[in-house]
Parts: C-alpha cells; structure tokens; sequence
C-alpha cells in the first residue's frame, strides 16, 4: 500500500515537473514535495548502505548550506531540496517505455550462435539499453545466463555494452546529470561526441572476448534482438528535436521526461487497449517503486551539491582554481573514476566538480562529455553502482570478480579517452 502510493508520488512528480517548465503558473513547490514524500513512503525499501548514504549526503549538504546562510547568502529551500527533481522526472519517465519496448512472453526467435551472435548481442544490447535502461540488461542477462555457463563472457560484455551508452543516449540519467550541471551544453554536442567513445567501448569488448578458445564460442549462445525495434528511439528522438524547437526554454530532460510518458501511454493503448490500464497501473505501483534507491541518491546528492555550491560562493577566492586546463580535466576525470571504484556514486562526484568549476567558464560541451566519461567508465567498474549491485545480487558474482572482469577495459577507456578529450579541448580553445 504505501509502495504502492510512493509510485503514484513519483508519477506526479514527473508530470507536476513537465508541467513546471511548459507552465510557470505551476509552482515548483509541488512536484518538489511530492518527490520527498515519496522518498519517506518508500524508505523502507532502502537498504541499510543506501539509507547511510542518503543520511551522509544530506546532512553534509545541510550543514554546507546552513554555514553558506550564516555568512549571508539567501536561503532557498525549494533549490536545495529540488535541485535534481528534473532527473527524478527523467528517470520516472523514461522507465515506462519498458512497457512498449520490451519482447513479449513467446516473440523471442531461436537463440543465434558463435562470435557473430556476440556481436549483435552486444550491439543490440547497447541499443535497447540506451532507452530503457536496465531492463534491457537483465532481460538479455537472463536469457543468456541459462544458455551459457561461463558468467564472465556473459555478464561482462553485457555490462560494459550496458555502461557504453552513458557515453551518448539522451534517455540515460547520466545525460540528465550531465545536462544539470553543464546547463549550457547542446545535447546534440554531446551525443555526437559520445557516440565515437560507445564504438571504442564495444570495438574494444569484442576484440577482447573474441579472442577467447574457439570452444567456446561453439557454444556461445546470444539473444535474438530484434532491430526492427528501434523505430521507438528513433521516434523518440525525433520527437524531442521538435519539442525542443517548439519550447526551447523547457530543459531537455524533461521534455524527454514528458514524451516517454506520453508515447508510452499512446503506445500502450493501441498495442493492448484491453490491458492498457492494467499494464499502466501495475508499473506505477510495483515498477516505480523499485526506484527508492535511485530517488533517495538523487535527492540527497541534489541538497548535497546544492549546499555545497552556496558554501564555494561564499569562499570563492580560496576554494575555486585559477584557471581550466586540459591536465585539470583529466586530472578529474582519473580522480573521479577512481572515486566511483571505491563506491562514491559518479552523480557525487560530478555534482560537486560541476558546482567547483560553474564559475571558471569552462565550454559547457566539453564539461558535459567530461561527465559523461566518468560516468560511463566509473558505472562499468563500480562494485557499488546500482547496476553491478544489481548483477552481484541476481547472479551471484563478488565484487572482486567485477573488478577483475572490467579491470583492463577501465584502463584501456581512459587511455582511450584522453585523446579524444583533447580534441574535443582544442575545438573549444580554437572557437573561444
């Protein structure tokens, strides 16, 4: 019952949220509220590791924004306790095109096999993975955990194809927290540089695997995907272009917040109208509610980042760089990475560098794709982020076993991506 009721908060939130920014009358307080009070109806669910991170970060951010209101400046309690109700909107939304895009029970075709096989699952995998999140993941993951036994060439693969579209898609809250915190960034800047770094990342997964004993891959066996499928992202892209003109003062994120609840809906009617209600429904009140872990991240780290920025206002001259360079960025990037290794969450980490250097002018596309790499490298290789918490609790692996599993590919992306960050350094400096 009151899981059940913290969903329908969350859906309110989402909608209140879109309507905020097509509508100003709205007031921001509500969607605000109702993201907090859905977080106390589903706090139960909270882990005892999720619940001290939660603490951890709000009292932090509430200590900083308290001392930063003591030495004068303004308090803004809707700003700090919804400074990531966008995100939350954005992951509400987006979670119900599971309902429209996920195989139906008896639609799958015959599973295909050897290294071609491997390499359209991991494709495919990144694909569906960059619009409906996790449950693209563990729907391959489930199907091929019970075709093949070696958990490695299984899970691995998949994780990294998983944490690869961090580097590009739209739909992923990394590019929500990427979009917060480098607020003049183009989305379409960031996908086109992303999308270079998604293709190392797969190239460099399957030339890694596929040099595995041929005996192997005898006997591999992948997932039938299903590309015609992709019809919905393109839609949605599509869609969010053209919104985009239309309000170009509404933030990406929840115009893409709104048309994934909005084509989800359409979608769902026309495809099961019989059912479409039912369907609706359940993934509010049992879907949506499996989220507590991410909305109490996400809000605590938005008061956290919050709090923090008013107290660097305050302290400007001693805490703030002189300048930005590019050994700074990758001197972030390595730190950061490094951080979400040892279980800091990369929303934390980027939330904080975001409010460090929102005074140095730095290009907002290049601190944009700066996040996204720390995000996409830092989720792979992070025993503690929600997606290996996920796989560790689901199929029984260590987190010793993912470090050692995705050790090489964090190495070989960072050196990968330093190039490629200086490229991107050097267009800035030359079109400043």
């Amino acid at each position: 019952m009151m899981a059940g009721l913290g969903g329908w908060c969350l859906l309110g939130l989402a909608c209140l949220a879109v309507a905020h920014a097509v509508l100003p009358a709205v007031p921001l307080w509500m969607p605000v509220s109702l993201g907090w009070v859905a977080l106390i109806l589903l706090a139960p669910r909270l882990c005892s590791l999720q619940g001290l991170q939660f603490l951890i970060l709000l009292i932090g951010g509430c200590l900083a924004g308290g001392i930063a209101w003591h030495r004068g400046q303004s308090p803004d309690i809707i700003r700090l306790l919804g400074a990531n109700t966008g995100l939350v909107a954005l992951l509400v939304g987006v979670s119900f095109l599971r309902l429209v895009s996920l195989p139906r029970e008896g639609h799958e075709a015959a599973a295909p096999v050897g290294r071609r096989a491997f390499a359209q699952t991991l494709l495919g995998t990144h694909l569906f993975s960059a619009v409906i999140n996790l449950s693209a993941l563990f729907i391959v993951a489930d199907r091929l955990m019970r075709q093949n036994q070696d958990r490695k060439i299984v899970l691995a693969p998949l994780a990294r194809a998983f944490s690869a579209a961090a580097f590009w898609s739209p739909f992923f809250a990394a590019m929500g927290v990427a979009l917060t915190y480098a607020p003049d960034a183009h989305v379409g800047v960031l996908i086109a540089q992303g999308i270079p770094l998604a293709i190392i990342s797969l190239g460099w997964t399957y030339w890694q695997f596929s040099r595995t004993a041929p005996e192997v891959w005898e006997e591999y066996r992948g997932y039938p995907l299903r590309y015609e499928a992709l019809w919905l992202p393109i839609l949605l892209v599509i869609g969010v272009v053209l919104l985009h003109l239309v309000f170009p003062a509404v933030s990406i994120i929840l115009l893409v917040a709104g048309l994934a609840l909005f084509m989800s809906a359409i979608m769902l009617w026309f495809r099961q109208p019989g059912m479409a209600m039912a369907e609706w429904t359940g993934h509010v009140t049992r879907g949506l509610p499996r989220m507590s872990g991410e909305l109490a991240l996400f809000l605590a780290a938005g008061v956290f980042a919050t709090g923090l920025g008013q107290l660097f206002e305050v302290y400007a001259s001693s805490l703030l760089l002189s300048a930005f360079s590019l050994w700074v960025a990758l001197l972030l990037l390595a730190v950061m990475v490094a951080l979400a290794v040892l279980g800091v969450h990369p929303v934390i980490s980027i939330s904080v560098a975001g409010v460090w250097l929102a005074s140095l002018h730095v290009d907002s596309n290049f601190l944009g794709t700066l996040f996204l790499c720390v995000w996409a490298v830092g989720v792979a290789s992070a025993p503690l982020s929600g997606m290996n918490l996920a796989l560790a609790s689901r199929y029984g692996i260590r987190a010793g076993s993912i470090l050692r599993w995705q050790g090489s590919y964090v190495a070989f992306m960072l050196l990968a991506i330093v190039p490629l960050l200086g490229f991107y350094y050097w267009i800035w400096e030359v079109s400043a």
